[in-house]
């Protein structure tokens, strides 16, 4: 359901994927680009010299492409850059002592406040490497497409049959999902969704929630519309609950580039099954 391509049902082809992959990688970083300054920011703090050493880390270096165990791999500094970006993230959310400021003698508000000046700076390479590679429609639609056409069955009313067997009813008036970040990201490139937080620098941070809302409207005529739940930064780290208020997590009503009028947030459940099979044939 959430990776067809580890569970087989769908294979890539290398003499598709690569090449876009390629070119998504070819694309160099503007020098003061949020992406390039994040490589920077990373490197100053853990490695100012290891560019010039043979074994780094080096968080600029180039990235490398490989094929293993029928899938696509990248290595290099943009790599480095986002694991290492989402695991500082990881570590202030969860109140860990700070793995760059933890011997520093400041006061603990002022290395909370350091720590999130930080994640502001490098989030942005975790980002790039997901537009690069978890967003890649030739990796996002083979990997997404079962759990695609089950929202959208659900979507259109019809009854859901789970892999295990067991089924969802077209009754049913609430789904869930649980999967992971990188379920988020490829279901923003399968409905062409988009979204980014004024309080939280990583677009997929722990408990980020797409929902896919169904509207009938007073003419019978049923609505696709589209909206994200997350929370703060401050929220995930002081385990605070959600707030309605702007800027401390308050749900975004996102417009998909899909939608035949994206300024109305809507889609039919037709237009985007439309949609998800243009994506489909193009590269599965």
């Amino acid at each position: 359901m959430f990776n067809a391509l580890a569970a087989g049902q769908a294979h890539l082809d290398p003499q598709r994927v690569m090449p876009p992959l390629t070119r998504a990688f070819q694309q160099d970083a503007a020098p003061n680009s949020p992406e390039a300054q994040a490589a920077s920011a990373l490197q100053a703090v853990f490695a100012p010299n290891g560019c010039q050493q043979r074994k780094g880390p080096c968080f600029s270096a180039p990235t490398v492409l490989s094929w293993k165990k029928s899938l696509p791999h990248a290595e290099g500094g943009l790599n480095l850059s986002a694991s290492t970006a989402e695991n500082l993230l990881l570590e202030y959310e969860q109140g860990l002592p700070s793995t760059v400021f933890g011997s520093s003698q400041t006061a603990t508000d002022s290395t909370a406040a350091r720590t999130r000046q930080l994640l502001a700076a490098v989030l942005p390479a975790h980002a790039l490497q997901s537009d690069r590679l978890r967003r890649l429609p030739a990796l996002a639609v083979p990997r997404g497409h079962v759990l695609a056409e089950t929202l959208l069955a659900a979507l259109a009313g019809q009854p859901v049959s789970l892999p295990d067997g067991s089924g969802l009813p077209a009754s049913a008036r609430l789904i869930l999902f649980a999967g992971h970040d990188t379920t988020l990201d490829m279901l923003a490139t399968l409905f062409g969704l988009d979204w980014s937080f004024p309080d939280q620098p990583d677009r997929t941070a722990p408990d980020t929630t797409l929902a896919f809302e169904l509207w009938r409207l007073p003419d019978g005529q049923k609505d696709v519309r589209f909206r994200v739940f997350h929370q703060s930064l401050e929220q995930l780290r002081q385990a605070q609950p959600l707030s309605p208020q702007a800027g401390q997590g308050a749900p975004l009503l996102l417009h998909s580039r899909f939608c035949p009028n994206s300024a109305q947030a809507a889609c039919t459940p037709d237009d985007l099954t439309l949609s998800v099979n243009k994506l489909k044939e193009q590269d599965l």
